[in-house]
């Protein structure tokens, strides 16, 4: 004998054996016509919303991103202007210049992660 339990699944009974074997659905229930268009209804809606504009916070990333890109720009003109004047730099001097640059990038990148994290959690 086959029949449904609470949760929809059909249980059959082996009259033989006595052990109830569960048999899970496979697919939902086809939902109507009506309900079926007023889902296609609400996603066209949808989609033209959200392809409007980009968030606050994605023109913040890509601010960021610039600045560093600035940054970076600026600092290749120092290389090059140092490397012009022939100024006799050590190695060493060299790589603490390069060294504390990387430093103020990723200080730069945290504190502009952390503006990010904080406006996500306000809205």
């Amino acid at each position: 004998m086959r029949w449904k339990n609470l949760h929809g699944a059909y249980i059959e009974d082996d009259k033989k054996t006595e052990n109830k074997t569960i048999i899970p659905r496979k697919y939902k229930k086809p939902l109507s016509n009506m309900k079926r268009q007023d889902l296609l209804r609400e996603s066209k809606n949808d989609n033209t919303e959200t392809i409007a504009e980009p968030t606050q916070i994605e023109q913040e990333k890509k601010d960021i991103k610039e600045e560093k890109k600035d940054i970076q720009k600026i600092m290749t003109q120092i290389i090059k202007k140092v490397l012009e004047q022939k100024i006799n730099l050590t190695l060493e001097q060299i790589l603490d210049i390069s060294s504390q640059f990387i430093n103020q990038l990723q200080n730069f990148s945290d504190e502009g992660n952390n503006s990010i994290n904080v406006q996500k959690s306000c809205t």
